[in-house]
Order: C-alpha cells, then structure tokens, then sequence
C-alpha cells in the first residue's frame, strides 16, 4: 500500500481527492475503498518532497470566503451545514465541466465551493449528476466516467450567459484572480432574484398556515403547511447556491415528491429558478388538495390566483413577462 510504481505529479489547483483517483488509476487500482483507507495517511506517506504542491486549505482564505456572505449569521449557518464542509465547500460531490475534463483531465479545487455553478471559461452549468442520474463523486477510481460507462467529456453541457452582477463573477473573480478588492461587492453579489423567490414562497406558506388553521378538520394537511412554513423560514439562509440546499430542506417535506424535481435546479441560478419553483410548490400543494377532504377544494384556486399574482410581480420588477394567467 506504501509503494507505488507511478507517482504522477500534483497540478496547481487539484484537489487532493483528484490526485488520489489519479494516482490509483496510474498504479491500476480499482477499488474506491483503497482510496478511503489511503486519505489517512497520503499527507504522511505518499506525498514526501511534493505534498507542498497541493494546497489543502482549496487555496482560498477565510477572510475572502467571509466576504461572500451578506453577514456573519449567514456565514455560520453555511459553514455548520452538514451537506458543506467549513467555509463553504462541497465534502464528498463535486460538480465538474465536461470541457474542462477534455482540456485536462483533473478536478479544480472551485468546483467544490458551493456557489460555482457555471463554468467562467466555458460559459456553461457546471454538472452534479451523469446522465444516468448519479451523482458525481470527488473520489473516484476515474474522473473521466461514471459507473455506469459513461463518459462525462461526452456529455454536452448547458450554456449560459453570464452576466456581471451575476453572483458566480464575484466569486470566481475572488478566488482565482483576488484583482476586485476595491469594487463595492454590490457591482457583482446579486441575490435578488433568489431573495424574490423565497419571499414568493414565504408569502404562500404564511397564507397557508393562516388558512390551515382555519381548517382544522384536514389534520396531515395541515402539518404539511406547518412544516412548509419553518422550512420556507429557514430557506432564507440559504441563498448562496439556494437549489442544492432548497433540495436538501424540501425533500424532507414530502419524500420523493419534490427531490426528483427539484434535482434538476441546482444548476439554475439566473433568472429561471424562482418560476420553476414557485411552480413546483404549486403542483406539490394542488397534489395535496386532490388527496384531502372536499373542504378545501376552494383552495387550489385561491393558491393558484396568489402564485400567479407573486409571480408576474417579480416578473414586472425584472422587466419580463411570465405569461402565466389566473
């Protein structure tokens, strides 16, 4: 297990789960439990003369990544996330860019920070997921393909127009080239469109609560809306890479129902997300309505006219038409 005949060189940048899969791939390994046993002593044993190479700490400080938040309560919810590691990166997925693989095949230490989602160099959604549907690991016997075969180069990557008060400029800009310490952040942090979004949620879980207490009679129903409410309350802390952490919150409302959906609004942070949300929540609460007593056939209306209304709202402040029609 000390010994290998291939020790590849550590790349600027990698990250240390990259270098094992890399190292495991020269040395022809192909268990993944070999990897876990080795990341307790790689620093040790593996490394010698060249573990200076690879920066442990993603090369990112505190202080900058302190920075990336709007203040300090927010921050420490973040870092106290168990689906984040501390200062806000990923701990066992990563999100990759199938061209990035192609330029060169290794793992980039800002693909694991929770709130890169779009690759700067090739204008396009970072990816969580193979085609297939799993997710993708930061370790793995090969970086290039799932278990299920499939290439990831292969798969051909969203694009997006980044825009510079997109959220993802700043933070990439921090990060790689640190060259915009003097710009106000407000020129490039903007997390209205997610802050809408919730308020639109939070709104419906507030007229919710007040009509589910009204009726009493639909108990389940009722603690669904409760459970929505606190949830939606706590989403608010959740704005920096909002869908993956969205997610995490809401499928412990409903199992099943809204992780499938969802799933596929991690890589969604422009202008899309708070429509196809809001949208979701409406199908999830018209789902319910069909499964409760007749009392609250009125209610689907009422829910339906107030999304509609929020929707078009935010959609008018941004300059846009939703189209949606009570």
């Amino acid at each position: 297990m000390n010994k290998f005949l291939n020790i590849p060189c550590p790349i600027i940048d990698e990250t240390l789960g990259s270098y094992l899969s890399r190292l495991l791939k020269s040395n022809y390994y192909q268990s993944k439990a070999v990897i876990k046993k080795m990341s307790c002593n790689f620093e040790n044993k593996l490394l010698l003369n060249q573990k200076k190479s690879i920066d442990l700490s993603h090369r990112v400080s505190k202080e900058y990544i302190a920075k990336l938040y709007h203040n300090q309560k927010i921050m420490n919810i973040c870092m106290n996330n168990p689906f984040v590691s501390k200062y806000g990166f990923l701990k066992d997925s990563i999100r990759i860019c199938p061209k990035c693989l192609e330029d060169n095949p290794f793992h980039r230490n800002v693909w694991r920070f929770v709130g890169y989602t779009i690759c700067q160099e090739h204008n396009s959604y970072m990816l969580s997921h193979c085609t297939c549907g799993r997710e993708i690991r930061s370790l793995s016997t090969d970086l290039l393909f799932c278990d299920c075969g499939k290439d990831y180069r292969s798969i051909n990557a969203v694009k997006r127009v980044q825009h510079k008060n997109n959220h993802n400029y700043f933070i990439y800009s921090k990060i790689m080239n640190n060259n915009l310490s003097n710009e106000p952040e407000s020129n490039f942090l903007s997390s209205l469109e997610v802050q809408d979004s919730i308020e639109i949620l939070l709104r419906l879980s507030k007229y919710l609560l007040y009509r589910g207490k009204v009726r009493t009679s639909c108990w389940a129903f009722l603690q669904d809306i409760i459970l929505m409410d606190s949830l939606m309350n706590e989403s608010w802390s959740y704005f920096l890479d909002w869908p993956i952490k969205f997610n995490c919150l809401m499928v412990n409302l409903d199992d099943g129902l809204f992780n499938n959906k969802l799933i596929s609004l991690k890589n969604e942070l422009n202008r899309d997300p708070y429509i196809i949300l809001t949208q979701e929540v409406l199908n999830f609460l018209n789902l319910k309505t069909k499964h409760v007593e007749p009392i609250l056939n009125g209610l689907e209306k009422e829910i339906t006219s107030f999304l509609t209304k929020s929707m078009n709202a935010v959609g008018d402040k941004f300059g846009f038409k939703i189209g949606l029609h009570e």
